[in-house]
């Protein structure tokens, strides 16, 4: 029975270097935890950015300009395979705690101000995004915290 899986992960890393690979393995992860929907979600916003920001360098306007002319995947993709990103991972891991599981996404990026991402902001309130930090924050996990000057961050979820 898969159900038996949980209590017996104590910890795990994955590389990830695609939107494919952030999706299968924020489902992945998110099984173990009480609330697999509400998680998954967090940890997919979070490895995304992780990859289209910290490792590939997209910036929020080019990723505004580059999803309005519906070219961000073939972006993303084109970015990947360049020389200076090809051995670039975003580092996702999970530890077991008594209470809580930690979830760690780091990633090669130079890091960001993420405070302005934390809380609703009404400038950003009609963006096609830009609210991955805001859903994760308020609603994927009990707390979260940024290290690193941005490049990595630090997840708990209350078990």
């Amino acid at each position: 029975n898969m159900e038996n899986i949980r209590p017996l992960m104590q910890k795990a890393t994955f590389h990830v270097k695609t939107i494919q690979d952030a999706q299968t393995v924020s489902s992945v992860l998110a099984f173990i935890t009480p609330d697999q929907k509400r998680v998954a979600i967090g940890l997919f916003e979070l490895i995304v950015n992780a990859i289209e920001h910290g490792n590939l360098n997209i910036g929020y306007k080019e990723k505004t300009r580059l999803t309005s002319n519906g070219t961000l995947h073939t972006e993303i993709d084109r970015r990947i395979n360049l020389s200076q990103n090809k051995d670039k991972v975003v580092k996702v891991s999970v530890k077991r705690f008594v209470n809580h599981l930690q979830f760690t996404i780091k990633d090669s990026g130079e890091g960001f101000d993420y405070s302005s991402y934390l809380e609703f902001a009404e400038n950003r309130a009609l963006d096609q995004y830009g609210r991955g930090i805001l859903i994760a924050n308020q609603l994927s996990f009990d707390t979260i915290e940024y290290r690193e000057s941005g490049s990595k961050v630090i997840c708990n979820v209350n078990i």
